[in-house]
């Protein structure tokens, strides 16, 4: 189907403005799903607003009938590879959907940052996990 030269013209601002919006931020993200028995979709994400210095680790499932719990972890690493920082959030209380967390940097930031986002300790389903991965 062709789409009409001035709804491809809009498009292109809506898609550059976006853009530009995001680089003056200063805001990332990265996210991974992982297909789950029991939860449906596992959906891990990590994000950071730079002028804040917050980092945000979200971890979501579709549906949480067997009580399990969610977790999160992010590891920091400069580039060399050298692991700078590790958090690991407490989990959710059982049977939620979503743990959101987040972490502030005071001083410099980290290269890259690689996420681990779980579900585990339900009463029937196995445990799944989704990671994410991303440059700083």
């Amino acid at each position: 189907m062709k789409m009409k030269f001035g709804k491809k013209l809009f498009s292109s601002l809506v898609v550059a403005a976006l853009s530009v919006s995001m680089v003056s931020t200063g805001a990332f993200a990265a996210s991974s799903t992982e297909n789950t028995t029991g939860y449906g979709k596992l959906i891990g994400a990590i994000s950071m607003n730079y002028s804040l210095g917050d980092f945000y680790l979200t971890t979501t499932v579709e549906k949480n009938n067997d009580n399990a719990y969610l977790t999160g972890k992010v590891e920091w690493q400069n580039k060399l590879g050298q692991t700078t920082g590790t958090v690991t959030f407490e989990p959710s209380k059982r049977g939620e959907k979503k743990l959101f967390e987040f972490w502030t940097f005071y001083g410099s930031l980290p290269h890259q940052a690689f996420g681990t986002h779980g579900v585990q300790g339900g009463n029937t389903h196995q445990s799944a996990a989704a990671f994410t991965f991303t440059v700083l």
